[in-house]
């Protein structure tokens, strides 16, 4: 199947957003503080951009919606399409039920549920979809902007309606870190774990499907990999492991391709097909082999697992 960037596109590849959440209300503190919030976080974007050059504008929150953003993060270079990137931070976001319906896959954060429960306030960071930008380059500026503002404004989580995962700022900011920037985890790609479930089945005969989300926020493809009698925990491995490789050399698995599966020796066998599971989307599915892998066997529906991969 021939390569189409549109089949695997989500639309976050126009405007991606991560969610800041605060524990205790901060739009009073930023209406009487704006010049040292600016100023907190283009001393942490000097910081880690360096060479980026990326300057930062504040006005105060509002709740008139047809007021400008509280913050404007602008690349003052323009880049090869004559646009600089910019970024705006806005109040508000997604509803508290949809961020609920999306932490049942965050299964870096055990507690997301309750740490959810206990945010009362919310803001959004948009980019406006990065003209220009390559998708190393696009994850990499908002990881640095996401940095800043927790150094600035200390929200307890991120949440990722692209990736339908939150974690503490903390965890994913310092991670970034430990990596040099260079990669999108955690947080801009999630594997997310369902069991298949079929009519008076045996155990040994339960089926899995585990995919990633987030590659195709960023204009690349998403993996799944659907298998029976394996370590779900292994699959996760190699799920990861061939995501952050799709993230550093770009769509260069084509069909009939394998990828390393667990063991050295394990050679998985890749094709482009239709995704098993919401959103639909083409992505590249990663078939373990005989006799992991249950291709033959009847069509059933997704079921969200109640707990992590065990």
């Amino acid at each position: 199947m021939a390569d189409d960037p549109q089949r695997h596109v989500l639309p976050w590849y126009r405007r991606y957003c991560v969610e800041l959440l605060f524990e205790e209300p901060t739009t009073d503190r930023l209406e009487r503080s704006i010049p040292d919030d600016t100023e907190a976080i283009r001393a942490a974007l000097t910081e880690l951009g360096g060479e980026l050059e990326l300057r930062v504008s504040g006005v105060p929150f509002t709740d008139d919606p047809g007021r400008p953003p509280a913050f404007v993060f602008e690349q003052t270079q323009k880049t090869d399409a004559g646009t600089p990137p910019s970024w705006s931070l806005t109040r508000g976001g997604v509803s508290a039920h949809e961020v609920h319906e999306a932490v049942q896959q965050s299964w870096l954060t055990p507690d997301a549920a309750t740490l959810v429960g206990r945010c009362r306030e919310r803001w959004t960071l948009a980019d406006a979809g990065q003209s220009g930008l390559d998708h190393q380059g696009r994850c990499r500026r908002l990881q640095i902007a996401l940095i800043a503002l927790t150094r600035a404004f200390e929200p307890s989580a991120l949440f990722w309606p692209a990736t339908q995962q939150l974690i503490e700022a903390e965890v994913a900011c310092r991670s970034w870190l430990d990596r040099d920037l260079e990669s999108p985890l955690p947080g801009f790609v999630n594997v997310r774990f369902f069991r298949l479930q079929f009519d008076d089945s045996p155990p040994e005969e339960v089926e899995f499907l585990m995919d990633t989300l987030g590659l195709g926020a960023f204009g690349l493809i998403d993996l799944q990999c659907h298998f029976r009698g394996l370590d779900p925990r292994q699959v996760t491995e190699v799920l990861y492991r061939t995501a952050s490789y799709i993230f550093e050399r770009g769509p260069v698995i084509a069909d009939g391709h394998t990828v390393r599966g667990i063991e050295d020796r394990d050679q998985w066998q890749c094709q482009h097909m239709a995704s098993l599971s919401e959103p639909a989307r083409e992505v590249l599915d990663l078939d373990p082999g005989f006799p992991f892998s249950p291709r033959e066997s009847q069509e059933s529906e997704p079921l969200l697992d109640d707990g992590p991969p065990s």
